[in-house]
């Protein structure tokens, strides 16, 4: 089947657009304080496959965000930023079962690394931060994943069980 993408592939990339077109869309016309969907897609794929193949669809979450518009002021950063995200959760990769603190923990971290790139732009270029806006978009995030990233993974194993990987 070289060349072919996988059923659990082709459903990771259909989640990952579906979440970054959220996100972006919803930053622009709701409100830039909405939870950051991509980076949860990011960390159940990570937790489930490992850090190479979290950088993997981290870069390809942060590119798509990125491009999206609102887009990126500079184009990669969110590549590389959701990359670390991708990495750090891949990290937190546990066999079996993971116990709910664990999940929290690398939501958590992984959740933070995005908002680095708001964050630095805002200390470096001297323009006013939203730390409030920063701080309630990390947590809504972080309090989302813990519904939303066990369902993914759920999902990714069945498919997987079923020799669709």
């Amino acid at each position: 089947m070289t060349g072919v993408l996988s059923p659990v592939a082709l459903v990771r990339g259909v989640a990952l657009v579906l979440a970054a077109l959220a996100t972006s869309v919803g930053a622009a016309l709701l409100s830039p304080v909405l939870p950051d969907l991509a980076v949860l897609v990011v960390v159940a794929t990570a937790l489930l496959s490992g850090p190479r193949t979290g950088v993997a669809v981290g870069l390809a979450a942060g590119w798509l965000l990125d491009l999206v518009p609102p887009g990126a002021v500079h184009l990669g950063t969110g590549a590389l930023l959701y990359a670390g995200a991708g990495l750090l959760a891949g990290r937190g990769r546990r066999e079996g079962p993971a116990p709910l603190a664990w999940l929290l923990l690398v939501l958590a971290a992984s959740a933070a690394v995005p908002l680095a790139g708001p964050l630095l732009e805002g200390l470096l270029g001297g323009s006013a931060l939203d730390w409030g806006g920063l701080a309630l978009r990390w947590a809504l995030t972080v309090a989302l994943g813990v519904v939303v990233v066990p369902v993914l993974v759920a999902g990714q194993r069945a498919l997987a069980r079923r020799g669709l990987a």
